[in-house]
């Protein structure tokens, strides 16, 4: 596949990290008169899907799939793809993409790596994907198993090292969430500097963040139901009422039970803290931030 010269291409993406503010990034982009955000938000189109190792992707639909989502009337397009940085279960990610947008902007946000992993572990069980406990879902972090891919996506520059690679110094942005969360308009600003737009853009849907509660619920058995009804095989047996009113009570509640925070054992921290130390310096290094407040 060869790079095709249109300004229907995006010449922004953000990369990730996934649970570290991606989607209240993409959206509080796409407020900007000067930017365009793709819908939906995840294209993951430089992802050659693996069935065992990483099932998603979309490399496959071609260009003009991929330039169908973005328009030619803003300055800057993008999206936002958090699996871009899933390496090694995915791998070429940064390749590819230099190979097509070489001349994009990359943001990577960023977040203390434990709470990122304990976010994300959250988020499995608000999908109803994850039904073991925090301590039993990372049992087999030795390197090859599936738990592994919570640990992995929380050793950010390993992920970040494979985009280096393949992109000018420069055309490089790190953010890390408590920035969007505690200093929210001189972020932004950053944000639009870096891209070329007006900084002094502002806009009162600013003040909200996305995704900061439900992650932590796991589904009730109703909530459960809510989403078969809403899409998959169980929609289409679904009369078109049930699955709108479905979708109603779903964005209302989110169909979850109680904020329910999991424990983490001092061993599988301690034993967490050593696998991702050296990473996280090696960010200190190449950022030139201290983060503070990060457990390790």
């Amino acid at each position: 596949m060869t790079p095709a010269a249109s300004p229907m291409l995006p010449n922004l993406l953000i990369i990730g990290a996934q649970k570290c503010g991606t989607t209240s990034l993409h959206r509080y982009l796409k407020l900007h008169p000067e930017v365009s955000m793709s819908v939906p938000k995840e294209l993951d189109f430089f992802i050659v899907p693996d069935e065992q190792l990483f099932p998603v992707g979309n490399w496959s639909r071609g260009l003009d799939w991929y330039r169908s989502h973005f328009t030619e009337r803003t300055a800057v397009r993008g999206e936002t793809s958090p699996n871009y940085t899933v390496y090694p279960f995915t791998e070429g990610v940064a390749e590819r993409a230099a190979s097509v947008v070489p001349d994009a902007k990359i943001v990577y946000m960023v977040r203390d790596p434990i709470d990122r992993i304990v976010s994300h572990y959250l988020h499995r069980v608000g999908q109803g994907a994850e039904r073991r406990s925090l301590n039993d879902a990372l049992g087999d972090v030795d390197g090859a198993g599936p738990g592994m891919t919570l640990v992995y996506r929380s050793m950010y520059f390993m992920q970040l090292e494979r985009w280096t690679r393949c992109f000018p110094e420069g055309s490089l942005l790190v953010l890390a969430q408590e920035d969007l969360q505690d200093d929210r308009a001189e972020t932004l600003a950053r944000v639009f500097r870096f891209l070329g737009v007006d900084p002094g853009f502002t806009h009162e849907d600013f003040r909200a963040l996305s995704n900061v509660s439900t992650e932590k619920r796991p589904p009730t058995r109703v909530g459960a139901w809510l989403r078969r009804v809403r899409g998959g095989a169980a929609a289409r047996a679904t009369p078109a009422r049930l699955r709108r009113r479905a979708a109603s009570v779903l964005e209302g509640s989110g169909g979850a039970s109680p904020e329910r925070r999991p424990d983490l054992s001092d061993a599988r921290r301690e034993q967490l803290e050593g696998m991702l130390r050296e990473d996280a310096d090696r960010l200190r290094a190449f950022t030139g931030r201290s983060f503070p407040t990060w457990s390790v």
